[in-house]
């Protein structure tokens, strides 16, 4: 019976280290993820979602947001950094149409580097 509680003892002590050095490990990565530059200034950004309703005003519509006072920058994009984006299948010339390859693509104008502060 005393040879049973040593085990169950050292057994939780195991489990114990575990736990901590575990809990050591994603804080560690949790901290690296949020300190991480994400390689764009994501601050003072404004994102209008489904700007498809502009259609062909769009151009318009960017000119007339940049006129407000305090605004650096306007561009536009199919979708922004971090967020899912459109994936097209690409073919190589003289390939069968069977054997195509897929990109994850997105459309932007120009100046969106510039506006999203790329590095």
């Amino acid at each position: 019976m005393n040879h049973f509680r040593s085990g169950l003892v050292l057994f939780q002590l195991f489990i114990s280290i575990g736990v901590i050095t575990m809990t050591g490990i994603v804080m560690g990565q949790h901290r690296y993820l949020v300190r991480r530059d994400l390689g764009f200034n994501k601050e003072n950004i404004l994102v209008v979602r489904r700007p498809d309703g502009l259609k062909n005003r769009l151009e318009n519509f960017k000119m007339q947001v940049s006129q407000f006072p305090g605004v650096v920058s306007v561009s536009n994009s199919t979708s922004i950094p971090g967020s899912p984006a459109s994936k097209s299948p690409y073919y190589l010339e003289g390939s069968p149409a069977t054997e195509n390859y897929t990109a994850t693509t997105f459309l932007v104008s120009f100046g969106f580097d510039a506006t999203l502060g790329l590095l």
